[in-house]
């Protein structure tokens, strides 16, 4: 989804003008870069925290030469990716691997995939 089809997206779920929904989407991010320029993090119950982390200095590689360089440590935006297994089971409404290893008993299915046996050359 890109920026255009989430103002679609949030204009209709709210009943507001795309415009209006535009510009609550440009706050609310403005908002967001706002509060972590200044070091703070932005929590949405629900859906997660944004915060800044520490990326320490490391050597990289120039991938054209090959030749070694040193990449300095940053500050950078630390985005969430679900809330651990709960949020992802939001999200995908399948069960996922438990803390402890054990594969749920619908993974593997949903694929679509036929055994190749089945196809026909």
């Amino acid at each position: 989804m890109n920026k255009s089809e989430l103002i679609d997206q949030i204009a209709a779920s709210a009943e507001i003008s795309k415009a209006a929904a535009g510009r609550a989407l440009d706050a609310t991010v403005a908002a967001v870069k706002s509060a972590l320029k200044a070091g703070d993090s932005v929590s949405l119950i629900g859906f997660g925290t944004f915060s800044v982390g520490a990326r320490a200095a490391r050597t990289g590689r120039n991938p054209r030469t090959g030749k070694a360089l040193k990449i300095k440590a940053a500050k950078v935006p630390k985005v969430p990716s679900g809330q651990g297994p709960q949020g992802r089971r939001q999200l995908t409404g399948l069960r996922v691997l438990s803390s402890v290893g054990r594969a749920s008993p619908l993974q593997g299915e949903c694929r679509g995939f036929e055994p190749l046996s089945t196809h026909q050359t």
